[in-house]
């Protein structure tokens, strides 16, 4: 196999990306390369397909070689590829979840997504919200720090992984608490079955339940997520039918 890999970090979280070729990678490449012992090392790998110059489909796979609809860091960091590239902002980029566009603001890169707002379950899990923020995350409110990854959040993690209502491929599993100003949230990623430093859909969904965007709208003001690797704000383009 020979391509040329570029590894783009946002908030914590690191992804592999290439241009498209003929042929895939195979599952088993995916996991090779992203493996943080005897690969490259990354949370995921991303394909860019070119479409026109202001289009490109993305194939987004786990660390485990799965596929994945959206996730809201690597669609920046793919925002940072794109403009290394020589790629004008704003950029539409095509992915399972729809229609994300990219853009530069200031010193860094934003996704604005098309938000669903669409809960699963809301008291099916006992104890966690199921909503789908591109990928399906169930959203449990923590009394202590989440960022302390306590056995009995990994154990909780566990408990709802698999939860039938968000279909064969299970769900992430996102803990937040609330601070002054705002949340904090982690994420158990499924496809890397384990914490990360950030999970862009994992903070969406966190900002959403935490806020009760789905019943109240969301706040004008925005909701500040921090991550283990950074800190984000969720607002929305008006009110009611997108975040970024």
């Amino acid at each position: 196999m020979k391509r040329i890999f570029t590894k783009v970090e946002a908030a914590g979280n690191d992804f592999l990306f290439s241009e498209y070729a003929e042929g895939t990678v195979t599952s088993e490449e995916i996991r090779l390369l992203c493996d943080r012992n005897f690969g490259i090392g990354a949370d995921g790998l991303v394909v860019m397909e070119s479409l026109t110059a202001e289009s490109t489909r993305w194939h987004f796979f786990n660390r485990d070689g799965s596929i994945a609809a959206m996730c809201g860091n690597a669609a920046r960091a793919a925002a940072a590829w794109l403009f290394a590239e020589g790629k004008a902002l704003p950029h539409r980029l095509q992915t399972g979840f729809g229609e994300v566009v990219l853009s530069r603001v200031g010193g860094g890169f934003e996704a604005r997504v098309p938000y669903v707002g669409k809960a699963l379950a809301e008291t099916a899990l006992g104890g966690a919200t199921l909503i789908d923020t591109g990928v399906p995350h169930a959203v449990i409110e923590w009394p202590s720090p989440v960022f302390e990854r306590s056995q009995q959040m990994r154990e909780r993690a566990a408990q709802f992984r698999w939860a039938k209502q968000a279909g064969t491929a299970g769900t992430n599993v996102t803990f937040f608490n609330r601070r002054d100003g705002g949340i904090d949230a982690i994420t158990f990623e499924r496809g890397v079955e384990d914490f990360t430093l950030s999970c862009g859909t994992g903070v969406l969904a966190a900002a959403t339940v935490s806020s009760a965007a789905l019943v109240r709208g969301w706040p004008s003001e925005g909701v500040i997520v921090r991550n283990p690797g950074a800190e984000l704000k969720v607002v929305s383009n008006d009110f009611r039918n997108h975040s970024h």
